[in-house]
């Protein structure tokens, strides 16, 4: 949306103030508040004494201002500040270490014996820990397993043996069925017959 040219803004951003005589586009206060100010675009928002100024109402704050430069103050959204503090903290430990290893122009083979030494370290942990985990298995989960293979085993037999045992049970009463059968009389055993009803 395009403006006519105004009367003089006033940004304000973290205590610093500049004026911009005349502005034609919200884009162009935009790139004046982002250069000026060092602010990513997107990562404020502008408010007046009323509250947070929209592109829709800027040409009316501009405005009530009336004769005197209209007074915009900008506000980091909280992500954005947090990530300028994030960045403040990082160049300010990057600056301290710069300092320290200016000081102190520890040698390429210092910082390798120490690397070494803590690669040293987390190794011998390491195997402490594993020998330790060793250890464990073979005192409590081997004898453990050692103890179900054998029960297992053992079931395994038993069930063999009931089956063999029943099998051979059976095995004798069918020969007795059939040696009685065959020691009967060849007789015909009369059948009575069914009357049924219709």
């Amino acid at each position: 949306m395009a403006y006519m040219v105004t009367p003089s803004v006033v940004l304000s951003f973290g205590g610093r103030s500049v004026e911009v005589p005349s502005f034609s586009a919200f884009a162009e206060l935009q790139e004046k508040a982002e250069a000026e100010f060092d602010l990513h675009p997107n990562s404020y928002d502008f408010f007046d004494v009323c509250g947070k100024v929209e592109l829709s109402a800027l040409q009316r704050v501009v405005r009530m201002a009336g004769d005197g430069p209209c007074q915009l103050e900008l506000r980091e959204r909280p992500e954005w500040k947090k990530l300028r503090e994030l960045e403040a903290r990082i160049e300010d430990v990057a600056s301290r270490q710069t300092a320290a290893s200016s000081t102190s122009q520890p040698t390429t083979e210092t910082a390798e014996a120490g690397v070494v030494t803590q690669v040293e370290s987390a190794l011998s942990h390491l195997l402490a820990g594993l020998a330790d985990v060793e250890t464990k298995v073979n005192c409590s989960l081997a004898p453990l397993v050692q103890s179900m293979a054998l029960s297992q085993i053992d079931i395994k037999a038993k069930l063999g043996s009931i089956d063999e045992i029943v099998l051979a049970s059976r095995l004798d009463s069918l020969q007795e069925q059939i040696a009685s059968l065959r020691a009967a009389p060849a007789a015909q055993q009369d059948i009575p017959a069914c009357k049924l009803d219709l």
